[in-house]
């Protein structure tokens, strides 16, 4: 039986809050994680040239050393792990404070993009701000162009009314998205659905999304077999467009035509609403499929 005790993280502060107490001169460094790579956190003791960095999982020096972060970075860091819990519970507005006050001192990628997701989908008008949404995940996107934050800039101008660019930007993640994927690909055309018929995503919630992730699974099934009609029972296709009553015009039929139609992609006249590190993935989605 193997049983979960603590993660980099935790046995790092462990690691850090000891060193503190007796004086030594430990930093956290951080591999942060990229597109398909999960991070990594050690601890590293420097002292003029000489440095060892320490493997707090296995209690082993590492080969590798990081580059450490300060102590204002790893209050920023420790806030943004604060903010992740508050957002998995459902809290956002506690993971929008631990958020912004991470990115003060830990400009993070990925929590660039979850504030701005919060910001620009969230069901309580009080959290939503389309400007600093779409701010926010522009910062994001410069620091990594992955289509799942081509997804959160998209929604931010839905969320602002710019529905041209949202249908745009969606088209773009779309394209650009792992294609055997299906269940991202369905949420994906779900809000490229909406986009396209001026409607702004807003988050379900709880009950709801419970209603929108089975619709989601039936999606993904029909994606699987590549066919609509033949893939899902009529009784869960008669259940799933009950949505429609549920979600105003968030339309069920509507994803069932997003899903068989694959449209051109055309950036608006004022041009491409992308930063210029995206313009590689604007290029691919923009070339006609073979």
């Amino acid at each position: 039986m193997v049983a979960y005790l603590a993660d980099c993280d935790t046995l790092s502060f462990l690691y850090l809050t000891m060193g503190d107490a007796i004086g030594l001169p430990l930093s956290l460094a951080e591999r942060r994680s990229q597109a398909g790579t999960v991070g990594h956190n050690w601890v590293q003791w420097s002292q003029g040239e000489q440095h060892v960095s320490w493997e707090t999982l296995d209690g082993a020096k590492k080969g590798s050393r990081g580059i450490p972060q300060s102590r204002a970075a790893t209050r920023g860091y420790i806030r943004k792990l604060i903010a992740n819990e508050w957002r998995i519970r459902g809290n956002e507005h506690k993971a929008a404070q631990h958020y912004a006050h991470s990115l003060k001192d830990f400009p993070d990628p990925t929590s660039f993009d979850h504030l701005a997701w919060i910001l620009a989908t969230s069901p309580d008008p009080s959290i939503r701000d389309a400007s600093k949404a779409r701010a926010l995940a522009m910062s994001a996107l410069q620091e990594g162009c992955e289509y799942d934050r081509i997804g959160t800039l998209a929604a931010a101008h839905a969320a602002s009314g710019s529905f041209g660019n949202a249908v745009a930007l969606q088209r773009i993640a779309i394209a650009v998205a792992p294609q055997d994927a299906p269940l991202s690909l369905a949420r994906l055309n779900y809000r490229l659905a909406l986009y396209q018929r001026g409607i702004h995503f807003i988050r379900a919630r709880h009950s709801r999304e419970l209603d929108i992730r089975r619709c989601i699974w039936i999606t993904d099934e029909m994606l699987k077999h590549g066919t609509i009609a033949a893939s899902v029972p009529e009784n869960s296709r008669a259940s799933c467009a009950e949505l429609e009553d549920l979600h105003h015009q968030e339309s069920w039929r509507e994803i069932e035509t997003i899903v068989l139609q694959r449209e051109a992609i055309v950036l608006p006249a004022h041009g491409n609403p992308l930063p210029s590190n995206c313009t590689p993935l604007v290029t691919r989605a923009l070339s006609p499929a073979p």
